[in-house]
């Protein structure tokens, strides 16, 4: 029976991935292995075809994952799970029904890039033209057709054992969304049909370069386009969050900066130890302006030469995290006070914020006695 298979391929998925999952919700990048990160990508490869996909899709969020797994996932772009060039070659000679020299003077063995749907390959016409020929790799509607099914069994049973968390996610509208966008590109001739369209949209821009496909040489799992150098949006877009996460933490720090220096004053002229100075310095400063009850403070134990207290409540990292937006207050927001320490005469050690989903913010607070009186504004710690 259907369900059976169903229940059979959920429970694979649920196995391989809750696991990887629970490393994730808990992963603090200052201190847990950037190994975790390519643990889950190979727990996504092992799911086979539509869980590359979803890797894919991730790998362009830097707003919602830790760099470690962007980083790890960026392989499945290009550098996913290769299938042998004989299959290729069978592949693109069913498809177009005639032996590949027939079609194309060369057709290079390596591939350019191997994602979740298809194989690319360098190759050339014969009259010469260099083309990229995208060759779908074997089963892959039967393949992607189980885990849908599959996936959309288990979306319908957490709807039934627990309705609120699909609607307070929309999990329902961002599966059909996927579902439609992955059948879609199963067919490489809606995608012929998309460069075209755009290709005479941009006819006259320089700018622009829409490659030609050749419709000879299309079919639904074939797909022959020019080959055009290329740059990753992946990397400028990574680029452009690095520049704004600097930009807010420049803000951020030229207003605390000016906040921090009443209570240094303060504590030197109360006191000349180094220890007692940080004391004072923080004991005011979670008094003014990080005061009860809108923010949350518990003194710990520490060893002698370290003031340390933990941040229990924090209303800036409950708006970043309403907003999803955790990794931003991580690198901005919460770097702000490694500069405060050096301010202050030490450095900060922390092994985990609010904002990384640990249950409170540590502030260990050692003292440096060579560094007691430095006053210089440090880099963001990014």
């Amino acid at each position: 029976m259907k369900w059976v298979a169903l229940t059979g391929r959920l429970s694979v998925i649920c196995w391989r991935l809750f696991a990887q999952l629970r490393v994730l919700r808990s992963y603090d990048p200052r201190s847990d292995d950037p190994a975790k990160a390519a643990e889950f990508v190979d727990a996504l490869i092992a799911l086979g075809p539509t869980f590359v996909k979803l890797g894919q899709i991730l790998s362009k969020r830097p707003d919602i994952l830790p760099a470690a797994y962007i980083a790890a996932l960026e392989r499945l772009q290009e550098r996913g799970p290769v299938v042998p060039f004989t299959v290729i070659q069978a592949t693109i000679e069913t498809e177009l029904g005639a032996p590949l020299s027939e079609h194309f003077a060369t057709c290079h063995p390596e591939p350019m890039a191997a994602a979740s749907l298809a194989q690319v390959h360098r190759g050339t016409l014969m009259d010469g033209t260099v083309v990229a020929i995208n060759v779908q790799c074997p089963n892959m509607e039967v393949l992607i057709a189980r885990d849908l099914d599959a996936l959309s069994f288990g979306i319908a049973i957490l709807g039934r054992i627990a309705p609120r968390k699909p609607r307070r996610s929309n999990l329902a509208a961002f599966f059909a969304e996927f579902q439609r966008y992955t059948h879609t590109e199963l067919d490489f001739r809606a995608e012929a049909q998309m460069m075209t369209r755009l290709g005479q949209n941009f006819i006259g821009h320089d700018v622009v370069i829409i490659p030609k496909n050749y419709p000879a040489l299309k079919t639904r799992r074939i797909l022959t386009m020019d080959r055009v150098a290329t740059k990753s949006l992946r990397q400028d877009l990574l680029a452009q969050v690095e520049a704004g996460h600097a930009i807010v933490f420049r803000i951020g720090w030229s207003i605390y900066e000016l906040m921090c220096e009443i209570p240094l004053m303060q504590a030197k002229t109360l006191t000349k130890n180094p220890q007692k100075k940080m004391r004072i310095a923080t004991d005011m400063f979670r008094q003014f302006p990080f005061r009860s009850p809108e923010y949350g403070w518990r003194d710990v134990a520490a060893d002698p030469g370290v003031v340390a207290f933990d941040c229990t409540q924090c209303p800036v990292a409950a708006f970043f995290i309403k907003q999803d937006a955790p990794e931003l207050c991580v690198r901005t927001w919460c770097a702000l006070d490694y500069p405060l320490a050096q301010k202050w005469g030490g450095r900060l050690e922390r092994g985990g914020t609010l904002a990384m989903g640990k249950d409170h913010c540590d502030f260990h607070w050692h003292i440096d006695l060579a560094r007691s009186e430095i006053q210089q504004t440090p880099k963001a710690n990014t």
